[in-house]
């Protein structure tokens, strides 16, 4: 199973445009020679960022800076160029900067900044500080269903983290912390572009709480929204698995495969069925071949070959396996 993430970085260019642009450019704009020079290589850059050319954008926004240091909307938008091309330290950098200078009354800016920021940060796996900054974008902003998923899914991720080092009950209170900012992004946006990720990760939250009934429902309502979610699918069959219920397993874990043939955990969890089916071969054996040709770090399908082997009494190659998956489960 796996939570799944908008897929693209902070909110798109023409978003930002359409939220902030005529209201930031009126804030920004001052007869100075220096920042009308400021200004334009801001468009310029807008142009290469909204075309894909990081790069170029970064030097524009840089430009615009060097003419006007105090330009919050330039530090904003390169921290966002910075931010796609996956250089979290530097988008944070210059959001912090971006928050800083934004004048009074700039709340919407404030509030995308912020959440922009908690994403560099969500990218480096520091969740309490994304977490601090969806909820101040929050704070600013609380009608935007697209932090409040954010939210939901950073406090899952850091739930997941917990049980490692023995923290289950704090787990369950962030999975809880989860399902009410989903429960309120759903509410505001319940069939838009992003809604089916939110029940998706709802019901994963709930999986995590091991209430899987619940969990089957969202699944459901993520795949009526999006019939072609391989991962909806696969958590379905993950949560049937768990209720013992192994041939609707087989065939959610089918529907998945088929829309994506390359899902090695799919494979394995179907070998998972096929076993507690008492179909240990070949069902099981090929799948979690399949498995482990497709995610040769998967120490559970190994752990599972290896029972397999010693089923059939290949001793050795079940000693091979199950020594390579304490292999992957001793690193860090």
């Amino acid at each position: 199973m796996q939570v799944i993430v908008q897929i693209f970085v902070g909110f798109p260019v023409s978003v930002i445009a359409g939220m902030l642009g005529t209201k930031l450019y009126t804030i920004i704009t001052v007869n100075n020679e220096n920042r009308e020079h400021a200004e334009f290589c801001w468009k310029i850059g807008n142009v290469y960022l909204q075309q894909g050319a990081l790069d170029h954008a970064i030097d524009e926004y840089g430009q615009a800076i060097k003419f006007y240091p105090g330009y919050a909307q330039a530090f904003h938008d390169r921290g966002l160029a910075h931010l796609k091309q996956g250089e979290n330290d530097l988008a944070i950098a210059d959001l912090g900067e971006a928050i800083r200078l934004a004048p009074n009354g700039a709340e919407q800016f404030k509030a995308i900044a912020f959440s922009n920021r908690g994403d560099a940060h969500a990218s480096k796996r520091n969740w309490d500080r994304a977490i601090s900054d969806y909820s101040a974008a929050i704070a600013l902003n609380p009608n935007v269903a697209e932090v409040l998923l954010r939210r939901g899914i950073a406090h899952i991720s850091k739930g997941q983290a917990r049980p490692k080092i023995g923290e289950h009950e704090l787990a369950i209170q962030d999975f809880d912390a989860a399902i009410k900012d989903l429960d309120e992004a759903i509410r505001l946006d319940p069939n838009g572009a992003e809604a089916f990720i939110a029940f998706y990760n709802r019901g994963f939250a709930y999986a995590c709480k091991g209430e899987y009934d619940q969990a089957i429902r969202d699944y459901s309502c993520a795949i009526t929204l999006n019939p072609n979610f391989a991962e909806a699918f696969h958590g379905l069959g993950v949560a049937y698995n768990e209720k013992r219920e192994y041939h609707r397993a087989i065939r959610n874990f089918d529907e998945a495969i088929e829309i994506k043939p390359g899902y090695a955990i799919a494979f394995y969890n179907r070998a998972f069925a096929y076993w507690h089916l008492g179909l240990h071969a070949p069902p099981a054996i090929k799948d979690v071949n399949k498995a482990i040709k497709l995610d040769s770090n998967l120490a559970e399908a190994f752990e599972l070959r290896s029972l397999a082997k010693r089923m059939v009494g290949d001793l050795k190659g079940a000693e091979a396996d199950a020594a390579r998956a304490k292999q992957i489960r001793r690193r860090p």
